[in-house]
């Protein structure tokens, strides 16, 4: 799956990250900014309030994810057609199917927050079930129930595989937050500047994204 992935991504290189920059890297940084400032106002208020707020960010974060998918979709089914899909192609395709797309993410989301809610197995069950429930819909434009049915069907099997991949999307993560800073700290000291502001970070945020849409394509098209 991860071949597969990369090997679309390296054919159309510039259609692939720049649809991931715009609709994948921008919009999860953005919104990790607004979520980073509204917390830090409260970061002296443990009550009920940020509580709401902590995990209406992470579902937002969450949900937001899932825009790769509707963009980078069409380059990796190109691709498996032996063809180039050009920029104006994967965004007409990505434009149709928006909507329906962030409404499932939005679903993903809250239901893997409520499962962090219960415990971190429910969480973990179900975001080695449901992460192809995206591709499943744009691809088979099966209905947002169909598509987390599809995604299970698609998965079972090999979701001790999934949950590798996604602990090294999420040690990406980690080293992002790390990483970085530790880096950037040399010559700027401000927090802020340091993650959501650093080209790096951005770069990291951008290959990240292409490369975990791409093998979630791939999963579905195999």
């Amino acid at each position: 799956v991860f071949d597969r992935a990369v090997a679309a991504i390296r054919q159309n290189a510039a259609v692939t990250l720049f649809l991931a920059l715009i609709f994948g890297a921008a919009p999860i940084l953005l919104t990790g900014y607004a979520s980073s400032q509204l917390l830090d106002a409260q970061q002296n208020d443990f009550g009920v309030q940020t509580w709401a707020l902590f995990a209406f960010t992470m579902i937002l974060t969450t949900a937001v994810g899932t825009l790769p998918q509707a963009f980078l979709t069409r380059a990796v089914i190109a691709h498996s057609m032996g063809r180039r899909a050009t920029f104006d192609e994967s965004l007409r395709a990505g434009a149709v199917v928006l909507i329906p797309v962030l409404a499932l993410g939005f679903i993903y989301a809250v239901a893997v927050a409520f499962g962090l809610a219960l415990l971190v197995v429910p969480r973990v069950m179900l975001m080695t079930a449901w992460p192809v429930a995206a591709v499943a819909l744009i691809v088979e434009r099966a209905s947002i129930l169909q598509s987390f049915r599809r995604s299970q069907m698609l998965t079972r099997g090999a979701r001790w595989k999934i949950l590798g991949l996604l602990l090294v999307f999420y040690a990406v993560l980690i080293f992002k937050e790390i990483g970085v800073e530790t880096i950037s700290s040399e010559w700027d000291s401000s927090t802020l500047a340091v993650s959501y502001g650093n080209p790096i970070y951005f770069l990291l945020t951008v290959i990240s994204e292409t490369l975990l849409a791409g093998c979630w394509c791939s999963v579905v098209l195999a």
